[in-house]
């Protein structure tokens, strides 16, 4: 299973990878949070999310150009990440308060 390190250490290290790439797109801030979090892979990412791997596709090619409330709060309760930055790339990236649950991913059922 992954189990995320003290959550002030995920946000230095999501605080400073996203200074040394240009955030703009959905698909940025997806990047963002997969790298800061360790999330290998693109399906990872769709399981955290609730989303379906047409969806995660879409964000990722650029055809779906936001990210819906349903899948930022799911990806926030989860993560930390806040759904406001998730959504509008505006805000602070991680929530100042620790989220209900921790910061865990629930192990990957088919790995």
């Amino acid at each position: 299973s992954t189990i995320f390190a003290e959550y002030s250490f995920l946000y230095q290290k999501c605080h400073s990878f996203s200074h040394t790439m240009k955030v703009t797109t959905v698909w940025d801030r997806v990047q963002v949070i997969k790298e800061a979090l360790g999330i290998k892979t693109d399906a990872e990412f769709g399981r955290i999310a609730g989303a379906s791997k047409a969806v995660v596709h879409q964000w990722k090619s650029g055809l779906i150009q936001s990210i819906s409330a349903n899948y930022a709060y799911s990806i926030q309760d989860k993560t930390g990440f806040s759904a406001r930055w998730i959504m509008t790339g505006q805000g602070q990236q991680y929530l100042s308060t620790k989220p209900d649950g921790g910061h865990k991913v629930e192990p990957d059922a088919q790995a």
